[in-house]
């Protein structure tokens, strides 16, 4: 390997997850996988290739960009995006089978004037209580009636989005679900019966069957992750005691290399002089920072500093050690204390993995998520684009 920093993803590993998620879904359900924000850090394409060898009935992406990516790579499996998408480019979506998001009446007015010949498939985003992208109960008929005045739009979904499944708010989610349903119960009232109905993302796909309609959206459980803790203990808590464990598996590790080793026996490491050495130490040079998406927020102080940086201390594996962060994380390099290792087991060039296993030691994205007070899906998705991703 000639890389100093790349990603690996598990092929294996996303065809058990799959497998498992498609197990808790009835016949007639869908599987949309989402895959924006570079498939969460594993790589757009590549996940996307391998969700649909493994079931996927769906794409959903944020932007139309990453749709075009998507259709350029000859993935022919619908593909819907979830986020804005502005008027004039419903003709480039319209012409290679996009499927668009209509979020308020303002943008349904915007895609009937805009200027395209070919047909274009819609979905009505509802807003049942984010109170981000979605249209109101009030405002579904005008914006279906908007929609329905020209004959180039197929309004084929309709869809809202949970706000509060991960963390066990069943109160508010429920609330959620009545809004829902009467949105629902309105349109028919209308006689109107759109063909795709789909409110579940990852959490609620686990614990609450009842939401998962036609379709079920999975996002971070594709990759083996879970929402939230909580999560995970809900499910298997009403789950059979068969259930099989692991039921999702990490498809992806970040490594890199040592660049550096060096012996200090006293003074400051790194920027600021956060972190003294009052002992022989050895240290080594990795390049990886924040701007390869390793948090500032690991940095590691020997004293007490006045900073607004969060302190959780990172660690990364170096042959099979846990071997902490010490001074600051800097823009492109970090230094780790390597003196638990034997120096004959030390050498420039050897691998370090900052999410992954190294023999029996894992360092998972939930756990470095929880030093710097984030969630898992940031950890993975902030992963920079340019790193090489290995599908293995």
């Amino acid at each position: 390997m000639n890389q100093l920093k790349w990603v690996e993803i598990d092929k294996k590993n996303i065809a058990y997850n799959l497998k498992n998620i498609k197990s808790l879904l009835r016949m007639r359900t869908r599987l949309m996988v989402v895959v924006k924000a570079n498939a969460y850090g594993h790589g757009l394409v590549e996940f996307a290739q391998e969700a649909v060898k493994n079931g996927a009935d769906y794409l959903g992406v944020n932007s139309i960009e990453e749709a075009l990516e998507l259709r350029k790579a000859n993935i022919i499996k619908p593909v819907l995006v979830l986020g804005y998408t502005p008027p004039e480019a419903i003709e480039q979506a319209a012409l290679k089978n996009i499927e668009i998001t209509v979020t308020d009446p303002q943008h349904a007015v915007d895609i009937v004037q805009a200027k395209f010949t070919s047909k274009i498939k819609v979905h009505l985003k509802v807003e049942t209580g984010v109170n981000r992208l979605g249209t109101k109960k009030n405002n579904i008929l005008n914006v279906y009636k908007e929609l329905s005045r020209v004959k180039k739009t197929d309004i084929i979904g309709l869809y809202s989005h949970l706000a509060s499944v991960e963390e066990n708010d069943l109160s508010y989610t429920a609330e959620q679900f009545k809004e829902f349903g009467e949105i629902i119960d309105l349109l028919k009232k209308n006689n109107i019966d759109i063909p795709i109905e789909h409110i579940a993302a990852s959490g609620a796909m686990f614990v609450f069957p009842e939401s998962h309609f036609d379709m079920v959206r999975v996002g971070i459980s594709a990759y083996g992750h879970w929402s939230s803790e909580e999560n995970r203990k809900t499910f298997f808590d009403n789950t059979s005691p068969d259930t099989v464990r692991p039921f999702l598996k990490s498809c992806l590790s970040y490594k890199t290399k040592i660049v550096q080793i060096k012996e200090v026996t006293g003074g400051f490491v790194g920027y600021g002089c956060t972190h003294r050495v009052t002992k022989a130490t050895r240290l080594a040079v990795i390049p990886v920072g924040y701007h390869e998406g390793y948090d500032r927020g690991f940095s590691c102080s020997s004293r007490k500093v006045t900073t607004t940086e969060r302190s959780g201390c990172g660690e990364v594996l170096i042959a099979g050690v846990r071997c902490p962060v010490v001074g600051r994380v800097c823009m492109d390099m970090t230094i780790v204390d390597v003196s638990r290792i034997n120096p004959r087991f030390l050498h420039v060039g050897d691998e370090v993995v900052i999410i992954g296993k190294q023999g029996e030691i894992e360092i998972t994205a939930e756990e470095i998520a929880k030093k710097i007070d984030t969630i898992n899906y940031e950890i993975l998705a902030r992963i920079p684009t340019d790193i090489p991703r290995f599908y293995k």
